[in-house]
């Protein structure tokens, strides 16, 4: 196996360049995961809001007529809209840290094989 100090560079550089990444996302996975963790009582306050404006005697029926209404719908699409950007934002933070970790750990392997390199060999 041949190895240079470029090589080496080049994985730092790698390394140097995720771990940038990853700090813009910061921000970012923290809303991403809010919005995960909440969407079910997200999409349970929408039905509220539009089943209690429905003018029906029981709760079933306001329900009904909430789910019915064109403006409920619209919500519900911004809603999954905003969900699949969340999504989106986890799967790119997941995809850096993974390229992260491998990364360091070729680079602990080139590190390994150049320190169990004899002296002598050119």
């Amino acid at each position: 196996m041949k190895l240079d100090h470029h090589e080496i560079m080049d994985l730092q550089k790698r390394i140097h360049d995720t771990q940038r990444q990853l700090n813009h996302l910061v921000k970012p996975i923290g809303l991403a995961l809010q919005v995960i963790d909440h969407s079910s009582d997200r999409r349970k306050r929408i039905l509220a809001v539009y089943a209690n404006a429905a003018p029906a005697k029981s709760q079933a029926e306001k329900e009904s007529l909430a789910r019915a209404s064109s403006e409920y719908a619209e919500a519900m699409q911004e809603e999954a809209k905003e969900l699949a950007s969340a999504y989106e934002v986890q799967h790119d933070w997941r995809r850096l840290v993974i390229r992260m970790d491998a990364c360091r750990s070729m680079l602990a392997i080139t590190r390994e094989v150049v320190r169990q390199m004899p002296e002598s060999q050119e």
